[in-house]
């Protein structure tokens, strides 16, 4: 499970985060025939460098678009354009083109940290077949 968080972010997201965190590995020790076998959280920062909250949860990290819109009539990808949020698709391309070598799952989930799951997602995938959960 990856989660994204941008460094600039709510106050409480990171808090969120460790209680996803918290909550995974109380599931994981009581049930062990789970699908899910480990989380990592996607960290766009200013900077593109770690935090103090990656000392407790295994982290990659994305560097954040610039902010405004410096780049409108331009063809590049290096900012905002006003919307702080485009930090998050940014950051998942930065994960996909440089996938980290300590995530080994042969299937991820993408999700935001402020995303609740009422229940349990049944895989519906197989070998040759995948289908996105809802």
């Amino acid at each position: 499970m990856i989660c994204s968080e941008s460094s600039n972010s709510h106050a409480s997201i990171p808090h969120s985060t460790s209680c996803m965190v918290h909550h995974l590995q109380k599931h994981m020790r009581g049930n062990k025939c789970t699908e899910i076998t480990g989380f990592t959280r996607l960290l766009s920062s200013n900077s593109g460098n770690h935090d103090e909250l990656s000392k407790e949860i295994p982290t990659v990290t994305a560097k954040q678009l610039d902010g405004g819109s410096a780049c409108q009539n331009t063809d590049q990808n290096t900012c905002d354009m006003g919307f702080p949020v485009m930090n998050r698709p940014h950051a998942i391309t930065q994960l996909l083109a440089n996938w980290p070598k300590q995530i080994t799952e042969e299937y991820i989930l993408i999700a935001e940290t402020d995303h609740i799951f009422m229940q349990v997602s049944k895989g519906r995938h197989s070998n040759t077949h995948t289908t996105p959960s809802p």
